[in-house]
């Protein structure tokens, strides 16, 4: 049986093997891994705050400024004010065609992945990996404070 490292490193290879698809699918399809994270993020139609994005998806706020300033010039992303000092981004009908024709093929393919081998277990995956990153993110800022106590 393995032992409780040998299964962490074992789960950290595999979630830096997701990582590293999705960054050499972007490569594929000619999108910058930024501009892939923030359509990606935009590809549930819903509207997002800039911030947001960046927690969800660990990505520096002054890259996806970077990436929605040039989505805007472009006419592929309309920013919708909130009545805070935030605005929301919001997929316009030339974003959501261009995000349909680059990310058809990976929705496609992800579905067939999902379906053989996540769909039955998917909730309950996600939750634990979920409750995991919180933990595991609250006993590092455990490690931070003993260290800057020191």
């Amino acid at each position: 049986m393995d032992s409780e490292r040998t299964k962490i490193l074992k789960f950290m290879i595999a979630i830096n093997k997701l990582d590293g698809l999705y960054y050499s699918i972007a490569k594929q399809i000619g999108v910058h891994e930024n501009e892939f994270v923030l359509l990606y993020a935009l590809s549930d139609g819903k509207r997002h705050t800039q911030r947001r994005i960046c927690e969800d998806w660990q990505v520096p706020r002054t890259t996806i400024h970077s990436v929605t300033q040039k989505f805007v010039k472009l006419g592929y992303i309309e920013l919708v004010p909130t009545g805070h000092k935030e605005k929301e981004l919001l997929l316009t009908e030339d974003g959501s065609a261009y995000l349909t024709a680059i990310f058809s093929d990976v929705f496609k393919a992800e579905s067939n992945a999902f379906k053989s081998t996540l769909e039955p277990c998917a909730d309950i995956v996600t939750d634990t990996v979920s409750q995991f990153v919180s933990l595991l993110g609250k006993s590092f800022e455990n490690i931070k404070k003993e260290e800057d106590e020191k």
